[in-house]
């Protein structure tokens, strides 16, 4: 649950609907590794679950 918190708190307030716009500038190279690590996650389990399908 942190990490969908986490990711929503980057998009939170996004305007104007940019690519690439977050709303405090660049993230630090901890939020993406961060974002990137949650991002992994979700891919696995949603691989998962399509696989037992």
């Amino acid at each position: 649950m942190d990490d969908a918190i986490f990711m929503n708190s980057i998009y939170k307030g996004r305007y104007p609907t940019e690519e690439g716009l977050l709303p405090h500038g660049e993230p630090s190279r901890e939020d993406t590794e961060r974002a990137i690590s949650a991002a992994k996650k979700l891919i696995e389990m949603l691989s998962s679950i399509q696989m037992t399908e």
